[in-house]
């Protein structure tokens, strides 16, 4: 009751739906699952929008469809989590829809995982440095700027030279 006093009605009230709406995605009856996905659904996909167009609207105008259906699986494979009386629903769904987001958009661009897209950046920020300073990096002292293992820095450096042919190998 505490709680609920700290809270405008509007939140006690998404917050009693979001408590139902999660119950009923377990229910055993077809169609009350469904009709809670819908509802979670028309609830949350005014903010999936917002996500997209706030972090990833270079890829907006051709993958949008994707990208919604990508953040719809990170709320449907993470609902489980939600706790209604921690946390709103969007400040909850937040990490769901942009990490699976990223998953995909770092697929489609990089050709490559998260994880490797990261390392990729880290070497070519590595490289820029050097280069700032009139210097072409060896391998070995990429590894020592980055804190990477001279295998992995030279596997990223494969990484991001496949993905560099390939990007100029599709323009015209």
């Amino acid at each position: 009751q505490k709680k609920e006093n700290n809270m405008g009605k509007d939140t006690v009230d998404k917050v009693k739906l979001f408590k139902q709406l999660k119950e009923d995605l377990k229910s055993e009856n077809d169609s009350i699952r469904k009709a809670a996905k819908n509802r979670l659904y028309d609830e949350l996909i005014g903010f999936v929008g917002k996500i997209i167009n706030e972090h990833f609207s270079t890829y907006k105008s051709e993958y949008y469809e994707e990208m919604i259906h990508e953040a719809w699986i990170g709320i449907m494979e993470n609902i489980e989590d939600y706790d209604p009386e921690y946390s709103k629903p969007t400040t909850w769904a937040y990490y769901p829809i942009v990490h699976q987001v990223s998953i995909f958009v770092n697929t489609i661009s990089n050709n490559t995982s998260t994880h490797h897209s990261l390392r990729m950046k880290e070497v070519k920020n590595c490289i820029e440095a050097f280069k700032k300073r009139g210097q072409t990096p060896t391998v070995s002292e990429i590894s020592n700027y980055t804190g990477i293992s001279v295998r992995c820095v030279e596997e990223e450096m494969s990484r991001i030279n496949f993905t560099m042919t390939s990007s100029l190998e599709s323009c015209p």
